[in-house]
């Protein structure tokens, strides 16, 4: 895969873009990394599963930001 990257400090002059390996994220490595406090979501609500039609149709309207988790 082709990615534009640097290897080392500076402005865009000085960044490449060359063939890297093709990342294989393994299961459950956001969780990781979301419990290592390395990458924050925005969640903008839970819901209850049972609330699954109104929260489809708030994603629908795209009147929200961020992630919208269920519960089970």
């Amino acid at each position: 895969m082709k990615a534009a990257v640097f290897h080392e400090y500076g402005g865009v002059d000085k960044l490449l873009y060359e063939d890297i390996d093709t990342p294989e994220p393994g299961f459950g490595e956001v969780l990781k990394l979301v419990a290592e406090g390395k990458l924050d979501p925005v969640i903008h609500s839970t819901w209850p599963l049972k609330d699954v039609r109104e929260a489809a149709s708030l994603a629908a309207d795209r009147k929200f930001f961020g992630q919208m988790v269920l519960i089970p």
